[in-house]
Order: structure tokens, then C-alpha cells, then sequence
């Protein structure tokens, strides 16, 4: 099994760049938010299996699935940081924040259907308000 899908997230968020210090990170975790939700949508079977099934890649094509998974979650992660820093997102534990986001997108294969009530980008639009309002908190 290939975990193409994961691959194309990954991939996908590689090409978003992380802007300059000027940059909002508000603005770049949205982005990052709607390219995934757009690469589960574009083949959520895909995104299905390699949610439950990535546990069984055998030896290096795990460690290198795990290194490039590592690496994405920390995106997410530092991206939170920099905007607590900013003062853009209220403060939080990042990790946890970035938990909390990646796992609510990592559902989105077990209910999403392409015929469904709200087309793909309607639910990206959806993802990404959650984020940001998650992330600014109840003060803003």
C-alpha cells in the first residue's frame, strides 16, 4: 500500500510557503488547513485507508512516512506558536492545538460523501472558519 494521499498532503503543504516574519500565521495555517481538506476530498478512499491503515507500511517506507508525518504535524505546530507570539491566537499548548486540528481533519473520510449536502469547497470554507475561531478563543 501506498499512502498517496498523505504523500499529496505533505506535498501540497510543502508548496505553501511560510511567508516572512511579517507574515500572518493566521493566514498560512488557513492555508494549510484548506489544502488538506481539498487533498482528502479529491480521493477520500484513498484518505480513508491511509488514516486507518498507515500502522502496516513495513520498515523504511514507515520511517520515512512517519519522518514526513513529523515533520507536518510540526508545521502546524510552529505555525500556532507564531501566532501566539504575534498575539494572533490566544495562548495554548501547540501540540495539543495541532492535535486537535489534525485529528478533526483526519475524520472528515469517514463522513464525507462527494453527493453530499455541502460541495468540497463549502466544507473547506467550514474547516478553515473552525480553525481560526478555535485558535483565537472566546476573547476575540
Amino acid at each position: 500500500m501506498e499512502p498517496a494521499c498523505f504523500e499529496s498532503a505533505a506535498d501540497a503543504a510543502a508548496r505553501i510557503p511560510n511567508g516572512s516574519l511579517t507574515a500572518s500565521p493566521v493566514h498560512v495555517l488557513a492555508a494549510l488547513v484548506r489544502s488538506h481538506v481539498e487533498v482528502i476530498m479529491d480521493d477520500v478512499g484513498a484518505a480513508a485507508v491511509f488514516v486507518h491503515e498507515w500502522r502496516s507500511l513495513g520498515g523504511e517506507r514507515r520511517a520515512a512516512v512517519l519522518e514526513r508525518r513529523d515533520a507536518y504535524e510540526r508545521r502546524f505546530r510552529d505555525l500556532i506558536e507564531a501566532g501566539i507570539a504575534r498575539g494572533d491566537f490566544e495562548p495554548t499548548d501547540p501540540a495539543i492545538a495541532a492535535t486537535a486540528i489534525l485529528s478533526a481533519l483526519s475524520g472528515i473520510p469517514t463522513w464525507y460523501r462527494p453527493d453530499g449536502r455541502l460541495p468540497a469547497d463549502r466544507i473547506a470554507d467550514h474547516f478553515v472558519d473552525l480553525v481560526v475561531r478555535m485558535l483565537h478563543g472566546a476573547s476575540r
